[in-house]
C-alpha cells in the first residue's frame, strides 16, 4: 500500500510539474508597444509585450529589420542633455511559472553599447531579475548573472547586428542550463536561481545610437522528457489500480 500510495504522490508531482506555463509560441507582426503586436501559434493576434519607456533621455520601439533579424520587434535608447535612455519590453508567461524541464527561448539581436549602456534580456519573478543575459559597452563576450555568479562569461563573443537563439531550461527548483548560439557558434552554461520564473524582459538600457536590439520567436515548450514521464506515470497508475482490484477482490 505504500508503494501505491507512493506512487500516485509522485504522479501528481509529475503532472503538477507539466501545468505550469503553457506551452506557446509567439511572432512578431507590430511595434510592441501596439495592441496586438504578435501572433501566437494558432495564429491568434495578441498583446505580446508590456513597454517602459524612460522619463528622461531617449527611447523607443518599433516593427522593423537590421541584420538577418527581419519583420521583429525592436527597441531603442540614447542619451540626451536630460538623461539616459531605456526601455524594457516585459512579457508575464500565460498559465504560470515556469517549471522543471520546461524551456524559453528567442530569437535576439543586438549592436552597439555605449559606456555605462547595456542591452540584454532577463528572466523574472515579478519586477525581479533572476537570470539576465547581457552585453555591456567595451566588453567581447556576452555575459550572465543569476543567484549564483553575477557578470559571468557566457564564453560567447559579442556579435553584431547578427541574430542568436537564446534558451533556457529549468533543471530543478533552484537550477538551469542555458545556450546561445548562431549559425555557427556555440555556447552553454548552466546556473542556479531563486524564486519562481514568470516572465521575460528584454532591455535596452542606455544603449546608445546605434544601440538597437531586435527580438523575435519567443517560445514556452516542455522537454520531452516531461511528456515521457507523463506516460510513465499513467502506465504505473494503471498499474496502481489493478493490483488495488485484485487485493480488494482476494479479501472478499
Amino acid at each position: 500500500m505504500k508503494k501505491i500510495l507512493l506512487t500516485l504522490f509522485s504522479l501528481a508531482a509529475v503532472v503538477g510539474l507539466a501545468t505550469a506555463a503553457d506551452n506557446v509560441s509567439y511572432t512578431a507582426t507590430a511595434d510592441p508597444a501596439n495592441n496586438p503586436d504578435g501572433m501566437n501559434q494558432n495564429a491568434t493576434p495578441v498583446d505580446v509585450w508590456q513597454v517602459a519607456l524612460s522619463n528622461t533621455g531617449g527611447s523607443g520601439t518599433y516593427f522593423g529589420t537590421y541584420g538577418n533579424l527581419a519583420n521583429s520587434w525592436y527597441e531603442y535608447s540614447y542619451l540626451l542633455s536630460s538623461g539616459n535612455g531605456s526601455v524594457d519590453a516585459t512579457h508575464t508567461f500565460t498559465g504560470g511559472a515556469l517549471s522543471i524541464g520546461q524551456t524559453v527561448s528567442l530569437s535576439f539581436l543586438n549592436r552597439g553599447a555605449v559606456a555605462g549602456g547595456s542591452v540584454g534580456l532577463s528572466l523574472m519573478d515579478g519586477s525581479a531579475s533572476l537570470i539576465t543575459f547581457s552585453y555591456a559597452s567595451g566588453d567581447s563576450v556576452y555575459r550572465y548573472t543569476d543567484a549564483g555568479i553575477s557578470q559571468q562569461s557566457t564564453s560567447f563573443a559579442w556579435e553584431y547586428q547578427n541574430a542568436l537563439q537564446i534558451s533556457f531550461t529549468l533543471t530543478s527548483a533552484t537550477t538551469y542550463n542555458a545556450k546561445v548560439t548562431d549559425t555557427v557558434n556555440t555556447a552553454n552554461w548552466t546556473g542556479t536561481y531563486t524564486g519562481a520564473i514568470d516572465g521575460i524582459d528584454v532591455f535596452n538600457h542606455a544603449g546608445g545610437n546605434n544601440s538597437d536590439v531586435g527580438f523575435n520567436n519567443l517560445s514556452v515548450v516542455p522537454e520531452p522528457s516531461i511528456w515521457a514521464l507523463l506516460v510513465t506515470g499513467g502506465v504505473l497508475l494503471i498499474s496502481c489500480r489493478h493490483r488495488l482490484t485484485v487485493v480488494h477482490k482476494a479479501r472478499i
